[in-house]
């Protein structure tokens, strides 16, 4: 199957600074794999049984938990290498004395294996949902767009805004904000949802 993606611009600071936004690709057909979803595969294609490969994903699962949480790594050939990345949990000052306790785990990292990464990389097949994909809005691109939309309307909602100008919702988020500060729009409540109109 095919992998659909849209383009979106990154999200940027001010309207002032639309031009700096650039376009990135977005997996809009993703769907979630569940372990089922992995032991129902392997049984299908091996003469494993069910019942095994569960009881082996369980086994693998506290591997890692007793030797990540020792510090060490481990490398799964032909998939790739877990390790844990620590962290302080307080902000420490010079000349501070520190202890164990004063740390922790910050995350959980996944080193691909190179084949391994590049065959999904080659297997990977990807199709173009959304062409529209414009990455600078000036200010007068907006103001446009604005008149247009309250010729015909009498507020804008969030979600008609990213829809209109294909934007992430961040990034419209972030210049809604911006033409409030700047007066060209108020922003009110109706229930939980903001409501933009004209000044």
């Amino acid at each position: 199957m095919h992998i659909k993606v849209s383009a979106y611009t990154t999200p940027v600071s001010t309207l002032a600074d639309s031009n700096k936004a650039s376009i990135h690709p977005r997996i809009i057909n993703a769907q979630q794999k569940t372990t089922e979803d992995v032991i129902n595969q392997i049984e299908s294609n091996t003469t494993l049984t069910h019942a095994d490969i569960s009881a082996a994903i369980v086994a693998l699962r506290g591997y890692l938990e007793d030797h990540l949480s020792e510090g060490n790594s481990i490398k799964l050939d032909g998939l790739g290498t877990f390790s844990i990345v620590p962290q302080f949990v307080v902000s420490l000052q010079e000349n501070a004395v520190i202890t164990g306790r004063d740390v922790n785990v910050k995350s959980i990292n996944f080193l691909p294996d190179k084949d391994f990464f590049k065959t999904v990389q080659k297997k990977a097949k990807f199709t173009i949902e959304n062409n529209y994909h414009k990455s600078k809005y000036s200010e007068e691109d907006i103001i446009s767009y604005l008149k247009e939309h309250f010729n015909n309307h009498n507020f804008l909602y969030r979600k008609e805004f990213i829809k209109d100008l294909n934007l992430c919702p961040t990034k419209a988020y972030t210049l809604l904000n911006d033409l409030v500060d700047k007066k060209v729009l108020t922003v009110s409540k109706v229930g939980n949802t903001n409501v933009y109109k004209l000044l």
